[in-house]
């Protein structure tokens, strides 16, 4: 039984890993915004962590081979998580 990657034809668009990196960046910049940032990156991080599984998982099934970008996403997802737990540790939290 031959899987849909070992057919020929047109490459698979990976979006769900476009997704992954771009919230995973998004998140990260949002780090370092002073005041606000740490609340806009926190649920963009867990966003991309969350997808960053899906597309793994997906992967793993037999989905597009586009590993790269899920992987790169979740881990930078997963670094502005705790970069932002950190934050919230060293200030005492909200407020």
């Amino acid at each position: 039984m031959a899987l849909d990657r070992d057919r020929p034809g047109p490459p698979t668009r990976d979006v769900l890993g476009d997704w992954t990196l771009t919230c995973g960046v998004v998140a990260l910049v949002l780090v370092i915004v002073p005041v606000i940032g740490d609340v806009l990156a926190a649920p963009v991080a867990v966003v991309a962590v969350a997808l960053g599984v899906v597309g793994l998982v997906r992967e793993h099934r037999g989905g597009p081979l586009h590993t790269w970008r899920t992987l790169v996403g979740g881990l930078l997802g997963a670094a502005a998580l705790l970069l932002v737990v950190a934050m919230f540790a060293a200030t005492g939290g909200v407020g």
